[in-house]
């Protein structure tokens, strides 16, 4: 079997994982649809790191899955997927956390949590991205 393989087994892992912990955390606090956002955002936060720590964490995995410096393309993908997976934790999380259309919010709550929550998982994903690419 390619390493790559594993490299990507990695990544998917890690996904999957970053989704339990959004839904367990969903779990751990919703208890009606105006939920507190004091929870929300915690949570958020709580998915953010762990989103960049996974995300990151790539290299170091690769190091150990090809037991010397990993090939440069997994430098490239880390790069590329970091902002990827950075916005995917804030993306998951808002949908599980606020229904669709904000059902039970003011339209006016429901729009200024949207935006903000895409604006900060944008640039948190793209900042990021650069630390990655400058640290790399």
């Amino acid at each position: 079997m390619d390493r790559s393989y594993v490299v990507w087994a990695y990544w998917m892992i890690a996904l999957i994982a970053g989704v339990g912990i959004i839904a367990w955390g969903y779990r751990a606090d919703r208890k009606s649809v105006l939920f507190s956002w004091n929870r929300y955002w915690h949570w958020w936060r709580v998915s953010i790191i762990y989103g960049s720590i996974a995300a990151a964490s790539v290299i170091p995995v690769g190091w150990l899955i090809y037991w010397s410096t990993p090939p440069s393309w997994l430098f490239v993908v880390t790069v590329v997927f970091f902002p990827i997976f950075v916005f995917a934790m804030g993306i998951f999380h808002w949908r599980l956390w606020v229904p669709i259309f904000g059902t039970g919010l003011a339209l006016r709550t429901y729009a200024r949590e949207t935006v903000l929550t895409f604006g900060y998982s944008l640039g948190l994903a793209l900042l990021g991205g650069v630390v990655v690419f400058v640290a790399g």
